[in-house]
């Protein structure tokens, strides 16, 4: 097979080049940008069945107007020491508010809680207790990456920026900049990682041939089977899976890595066979004759490795697995047939200035088989060592789901959301939502009191708003509002208010517009305590109550003669009496439906700020009509993003009765991801290793060592992982991994890893044939030390170019990978492995027995050239 397509690339190049140039050109013109349609919303790496999406689902369905689907959070922070409802913040807050409310405001808003608009009751919990900040909460009709999301930020953001005020801040965050941000850090991180990828691979190839023609064939080859691999996997996220935003960047570093690598084999194998015959084509042909076979396997364990991600739950690993395959297959192919084209075409002026030679081993690697030969017990011993106590200190290696802390603290989102944590906490800007259901219309609103207060007793959660607290326990204006007592005092505490007088105490506050609308409530009022007496039979003929009926029906004629200032004394006293009764009672629980039109036309007339009608507008943001489904806005002690609040959501969950609640909310999606990753570990983990066993079954022939090089692969894992932990904080400023770096990190050291233990174990089986265990391990070492240690290195570049980017995890994969690949090139390839491999001798190859010697004579094997081919 690889006879023929090394005759096929030796006699065709110009038709294998012009159709690969071809392909790329139609691919560039025809496919979807792949930034387009990535994403990189968190909830979209969720599968279907994870319980957020019930949750979400289940909000819908009852509290419509409550799904928030993306939101700005303004957070107007007034000058130390002063209150933000005065002066210049508080006019930028009113300014904002009529900008954002007004017929100039973007499209994409939806709806603006404001505390300088709406109902007072409700903007007041927009205050912090300070007093120092106030926030606006502006909801989005769009996703948080689409274009008018995007466009809707940007326009406040011009208009913050045009209405900047010396000594008051403006921040912006919520889920539509945190997203918009990451996605942007996203793209910062793809072009700053291809900038600093070409560099380093052109230097070092440049160290390896001298030559600045050699450089440019795998970069001419790996660059078109980028763009050909992201024009596919574009193609796939508009409209077979979601694609997430990490794909482009891990596409760049292992297209780079792995392709550089095949085409360094090619090369140097071409190089080689060019000095010993001259003639470009039969070099070609030669050169994939000899090589393809041992690429092609080298690809196909790392396809297998990275197919296997698709049995992951996560979508993050089954949709960005299947890409990367895609990748390296395209990556195969191209290396098979465009490089043995352009080499064919090019002959000897590929390494211009210099000509073809044959490639030194390397004083250094004759030296270390030799010793790895001689003594590999002693060696075993000390890499068992040396290596064994950083895998196990790795086990203490933390990971957090904290979104924001991927982002470098200078990112505006990050920014505002700090600032506001300071003064409000940042559970504020992502509550999570419980719904609870199949309650029963007459005890509804004692269960839900109930559940209020265990909610708010949960370890973590710093407030609970319901339709017993619709503010807040923090603020106590409507805490309780649900029991019959509460409001009673609450209309005590109001008339107290009105009977007060003004400042001098010789006025009354209680103007003509008020006592009208205390008149019109008074049918109302009047219904309302004869439904008391009706649900509560024990307060029937209380004194309180009379007194109170009497009181309201003397009320219009104590207005006209004078006595309206000892009728709300009198009112007061018997209201706070009649509190003090129902408090006594254990389930005093009502709540009117709502009020009378009369009552609600009256009220917005008045000057008061209220529109509609207070009472529904509280009730249907906690309760549905049938009073058989209830929400609690749980509001977070600490950060939404933190590995705490998905013990929060978990406690919840626990408590909750099943099959009668559901939990939603940013937190929620970030405690599927950690119970997604729990279960995805140990399975993932085992299909990517049992997959990479077979293949080295079918290309060893042998068990034992297959075996050993997986265990050699895990142990430099875990020496990789102890190197991450002690650098991470040095480094990167933080002692835990992003969540998703120790599985994408374990998927590339596995699966490139074997990579180069193929190149070795496929010459160790020739050697060995020959000469022998001891001393056919001695000369594959020497033979394959040089050109794998710069295939090595160019991989542990690629993944380095990583750490330039601007999100803290796709940094610290990048160093990971980068470590392990130089761990498992220096010490794991060059020493351990051989040094196993000769301690075992003809064991390697059981229940097959040791390679047999070819009928080529020893002196045609010595001559075979040093590429790590087989």
């Amino acid at each position: 097979m690889f006879d023929r397509l090394g005759r096929f690339a030796a006699r065709h190049p110009w038709p294998i080049i012009i159709g690969w140039i071809s392909l790329t050109v139609i691919i560039l013109l025809l496919a979807p940008n792949l930034s387009d349609v990535a994403s990189s919303d968190t909830m979209d790496m969720l599968p279907g069945s994870a319980p957020f999406n019930q949750g979400y689902a289940r909000l819908g369905e009852s509290f419509p107007d409550q799904v928030v689907v993306s939101n700005v959070v303004l957070a107007i922070e007034a000058p130390a020491g002063t209150r933000v409802q005065a002066g210049a913040a508080w006019e930028l807050v009113s300014d904002l508010t009529a900008w954002l409310t007004g017929p100039d405001a973007p499209e994409a808003i939806t709806s603006v809680t404001s505390p300088a608009a709406g109902s007072p009751l409700l903007s007041s919990s927009l205050i912090s207790e300070d007093g120092e900040m106030a926030l606006i909460m502006v909801n989005l009709a769009g996703g948080p990456l689409e274009d008018s999301t995007r466009e809707a930020i940007a326009a406040i953001d011009t208009f913050l920026a045009d209405h900047a005020t010396p000594g008051v801040t403006a921040a912006v965050t919520g889920s539509g900049p945190i997203l918009g941000g990451y996605s942007d850090a996203a793209l910062t991180s793809v072009d700053r990682t291809i900038g600093v990828t070409i560099i380093l691979v052109v230097l070092i190839l440049l160290l390896v041939y001298r030559s600045p023609v050699s450089p440019l064939i795998p970069l001419f080859t790996v660059g078109m089977s980028y763009v050909i691999t992201r024009g596919i996997v574009a193609w796939m996220g508009q409209s077979l899976m979601t694609i997430t935003s990490y794909t482009d960047v891990l596409l760049i570093v292992v297209l780079f890595g792995a392709g550089t690598d095949y085409c360094l084999f090619l090369i140097s194998r071409f190089r080689e066979e060019m000095a010993a015959n001259g003639g470009a084509a039969p070099a070609t042909e030669r050169t994939v004759h000899r090589v393809g076979e041992t690429i092609t396997s080298s690809a196909g364990t790392v396809i297998v490795g990275f197919v296997s991600m698709i049995f992951a739950e996560m979508g993050l690993f089954n949709t960005t697995g299947p890409a990367m395959a895609i990748g390296i297959v395209v990556i195969l192919l191209s290396g098979l047939t465009l490089t043995p084209a352009l080499l064919t075409l090019l002959g000897q002026r590929a390494f211009w200035p210099g000509h073809a030679s044959h490639r030194d081993a390397g004083r250094l690697y004759e030296r270390i088989s030799v010793q790895v030969s001689q003594h590999p017990a002693q060696t075993i011993l000390v890499i068992a060592l040396i290596l064994t106590p950083l895998a196990v200190y790795a086990g203490g290696q933390k990971t957090t789901y904290d979104m924001l802390a991927d982002l470098p603290a200078d990112y505006p989102a990050r920014a505002g959301f700090e600032l506001l944590s300071k003064h409000m906490g940042g559970g504020q800007t992502q509550p999570i939502n419980v719904v609870l259901t199949n309650l029963d219309p007459d005890t509804a609103l004692a269960e839900i009191d109930h559940w209020t207060q265990a909610i708010l007793a949960v370890d973590g959660v710093g407030d609970v708003r319901s339709l017993s607290d619709p503010l807040g326990s923090s603020r106590s204006t409507l805490s309780g509002i649900t029991r019959v007592d509460r409001q009673l005092s609450l209309a005590a505490e109001a008339l107290a208010s009105f009977s007060a007088g003004d400042s001098t105490g010789s006025a009354p506050v209680l103007t003509q517009e008020t006592l009208q609308i205390a008149l019109n409530a008074l049918p109302f009022v009047q219904d309302y305590l004869t439904t008391l007496e009706t649900r509560f039979p024990q307060v029937a003929g209380d004194a309180d109550l009379a007194a109170i009926r009497e009181t309201l029906a003397g009320l219009p004629v104590a207005a006209l003669t004078g006595g309206l200032d000892e009728a709300m004394a009198g009112l007061q006293t018997h209201l706070a009496g009649l509190a003090n009764t129902f408090a006594a009672i254990p389930d005093a629980f009502y709540l009117p439906d709502g009020l009378p039109e009369s009552l609600v036309t009256a009220l917005n007339s008045a000057d008061s700020g209220i529109e509609g009608d207070p009472l529904d507008l509280l009730t249907s943001r906690y309760v549905t009509a049938d009073r058989r489904v209830a929400r609690f806005e749980v509001i977070l002690a600490g950060s939404p993003y933190s590995n705490e609040a998905t013990d929060v959501v978990r406690t919840l969950r626990g408590m909750l009765p099943d099959g009668a609640a559901a939990v939603s909310g940013y937190p929620t999606v970030m405690t599927d991801l950690r119970d997604v990753m729990d279960r995805d570990t140990l399975r993932s983990f085992a299909l990517v290793l049992l997959g990479i066993f077979i293949v080295l079954l079918f290309l060893l022939r042998a068990v034992v060592a297959p075996l050993y090089l997986i265990a050699t692969i895990l142990l430099s894992y875990g020496a990789t992982m102890g190197i991450t932990r002690l650098a991470s904080d040095l480094l990167f400023g933080v002692d835990a991994l992003t969540w998703w770096v120790p599985f994408f990190m374990f998927v590339m050291l596995v699966a490139l890893g074997m990579d180069y233990n193929i190149f070795l174990m496929g010459r160790v089986k020739e050697e060995v044939a020959q000469y022998g265990t001891r001393e056919g391990v001695h000369r594959a070492v020497a033979a394959t030390g040089a050109i794998i240690s710069s295939a090595g290195l160019i991989m542990a570049g690629t993944f380095g170019a990583m750490t330039a980017g601007v999100i803290i995890g796709l940094k610290q994969l990048g160093f990971a990978v980068a470590v392990g690949v130089l761990l498992d090139t220096f010490v794991i390839r060059t020493v351990l492995v051989p040094a196993i491999a000769v301690l075992l001798g003809r064991w390697n190859w059981w229940p097959g027995r040791a390679p047999k010697a070819p009928a080529a004579s020893k002196a045609t094997q010595e001559s075979v050239p040093v590429t790590g081919d087989r």
